[in-house]
């Protein structure tokens, strides 16, 4: 096995400012009589995933490695933990979450977006196949089709698939729920044997 990366969450100043006064997030707030979290709060809610981490950590980020069948190549990884935001993978950037599980099955989701990313190099022959048998599909849902085979292995083996279930019946953008429902039609392992099999021709 390869090396695990470190991921470091991190607070930064200027860059939750920038999330703190973005007019849409502010306007989404305010409707749903919600406030931007404080500063306390930001970091209070860091140092409890630190240590949650440190326990879970090694071994998802060996299964991200293990059923991707990809390899991190990055040593470090920063994981800025902002009051809101839509969560996303470069620069990494998740919200604060009530519930600690639910922050992890997100981070989950992002960081297999990362290893991805740090793979991209070996990807021409898995778009070209996607492109060709999913061309009616949207770039979004064509780029979770793999994503969510991983994620959902890697969730039912951590949480259990009522946590899965759950994640799913939040998700409200169509290509996202799309990408799931071809993941169910084709099959978890089907994809993931494919993704393994082509990358293999490389």
């Amino acid at each position: 096995m390869t090396h695990l990366p470190k991921i470091v969450f991190r607070y930064s100043r200027v860059y939750n400012s920038y999330f703190k006064n973005n007019p849409q997030i502010l306007k989404y707030l305010n409707d749903n009589k919600k406030s931007y979290p404080e500063v306390n709060e930001i970091t209070g809610f860091l140092k409890t995933i630190e240590k949650k981490w440190e326990k879970i950590g090694p071994k998802i980020l060996s299964e991200i490695s293990t059923i991707s069948n990809l390899e991190w190549k990055d040593i470090k990884v920063n994981c800025y933990i902002v009051g809101y935001c839509r969560p996303f993978s470069d620069p990494l950037t998740i919200k604060i979450y009530d519930n600690l599980d639910d922050f992890f099955i997100v981070l989950i989701h992002e960081l297999i977006h990362q290893i991805q990313i740090q793979n991209k190099l070996l990807y021409k022959n898995w778009i070209k196949y996607l492109l060709k048998n999913y061309s009616n599909k949207s770039k979004l849902t064509r780029g979770h089709i793999f994503l969510y085979s991983v994620f959902s292995k890697i969730i039912i083996n951590n949480f259990g698939k009522d946590k899965l279930g759950r994640y799913r019946g939040k998700i409200n953008r169509p290509e996202y729920r799309e990408a799931f429902e071809i993941v169910d039609k084709e099959g978890i392992d089907n994809i993931i044997n494919k993704f393994k099999k082509i990358l293999s021709l490389r």
